[in-house]
């Protein structure tokens, strides 16, 4: 059963747990990736901002910085997973195996993360509409995330 500091999906079979953080250090985390999201563009649409535009070449030359890696670490050790007939994981406790096994997952798993740990610093949880890039969104939706 999903609560307001859940939120639960399936890929494969695949269920992904992901638990709400501590609030402060997930601000300090937010607002570590500034640099990289003053290069986002924002449009207004009919339900509030979103970004149209995916600057990729910002997103690249960001991969290699620490605090990135930092967030996705943050992001990937409040994942829980669960396969039927198997015991529930942190995704981070069995990062290398899982990965081995479900590599397509990464970015989906990455991105509702994402949305969900910093969309709560928003009213209304509002930020996963503003957070997510409209044409990453959509690549994801497609893929049934």
């Amino acid at each position: 059963m999903e609560t307001k500091n859940e939120l639960r999906f399936v890929l494969d079979d695949v269920t992904y747990i992901i638990n709400a953080a501590n609030a402060a250090p997930g601000l300090e985390m937010a607002l570590s990736l500034a640099p990289m999201l003053s290069e986002l563009t924002v449009k207004m649409k009919d339900d509030g901002p979103h970004i149209d535009d995916l600057p990729i070449g910002t997103i690249f030359a960001h991969l290699a910085d620490p605090s990135v890696k930092t967030v996705r670490d943050y992001l990937i050790a409040q994942v829980n997973v669960s396969r039927a007939n198997e015991r529930a994981y942190r995704f981070s406790d069995h990062y290398d195996a899982h990965m081995n096994e479900f590599p397509s997952h990464y970015f989906p798993v990455l991105i509702k993360s994402f949305g969900f740990q910093f969309g709560r610093f928003f009213r209304a949880g509002g930020a996963a509409a503003f957070l997510v890039p409209d044409k990453l969104r959509s690549l994801f939706e497609k893929a049934q995330v």
